[in-house]
């Protein structure tokens, strides 16, 4: 607050500082939700982006996930009612699914992965060129797996991949991001989600990363720990309970 005096008596007038916002593309998904959580936390406002609700978010904007463009049109139309800019935006939206080039399924799977990873991902760099604010921090979910060769989940790591050059096109200049941005991916070998548990029961889950710890360390990034560097890809690894972030 600020001390003034007038007529003799002292009033003390308080300051509101601006709070900043996040926004999470796929907020209602294990990662989505604890991100909003750990920017919660920290008082920061927050925006959840996707088919469900988010109760845990400040406020929420519904997506149908039927129509990619009219989805995004739609997002921007809520955002700017909101009002709000973003000192970070993260897409946390994707899936997998398996499947070689032989497969029977393989043009259904590609277009899954293809609408779960690289779509959510474009919707939310187009996002970003409207409402991050200048020097702001955009992060998107990757793959370490699509750093190599992946026969048994082409469409899966075809997007991934794909979402790998996007992180990139986007850190370079003339992509249509606000100034000073940072664009960075995370890309998690194996993360602990109940669905991932599920499909997986009788794992080495000391080897899998919470939810938890990367929300934590997206946090940190976005007061300034450890920021990543424009265009950093950083595999997200565990080992007996110890995560580490690495660059590639």
């Amino acid at each position: 607050g600020i001390n003034a005096e007038y007529g003799g008596r002292k009033f003390l007038w308080q300051t509101r500082r601006k709070m900043p916002s996040a926004l999470v593309y796929g907020g209602g998904g294990a990662l989505g939700n604890s991100l909003i959580k750990a920017f919660k936390t920290k008082g920061w406002t927050t925006v959840s982006i996707d088919l469900h609700g988010n109760k845990e978010a400040s406020h929420t904007v519904s997506i149908s996930g039927k129509d990619f463009a009219a989805d995004t049109k739609a997002v921007l139309a809520q955002l700017n009612e909101l009002k709000l800019s973003f000192s970070v935006i993260f897409c946390a939206a994707g899936g997998w699914s398996g499947g070689s080039a032989k497969d029977e399924s393989f043009f259904e799977s590609c277009d899954r992965m293809y609408k779960l990873n690289l779509q959510s991902a474009l919707a939310t760099a187009h996002v970003a060129t409207h409402w991050l604010e200048p020097g702001g921090l955009l992060v998107f979910t990757g793959a370490n797996a699509a750093l190599s060769p992946t026969p048994g989940m082409i469409g899966y790591g075809v997007t991934k991949a794909g979402t790998h050059h996007l992180i990139k096109s986007l850190a370079t200049e003339g992509s249509g991001l606000p100034p000073g941005c940072t664009v960075a991916g995370i890309l998690p070998i194996l993360l602990d989600t109940p669905s991932n548990r599920a499909a997986m029961p009788d794992a080495n889950f000391d080897d899998w990363t919470p939810v938890d710890h990367v929300a934590e360390e997206v946090v940190g990034w976005a007061g300034g720990r450890n920021r990543p560097e424009n265009g950093d890809l950083l595999t997200v690894a565990t080992k007996s309970k110890n995560t580490t972030f690495v660059k590639q």
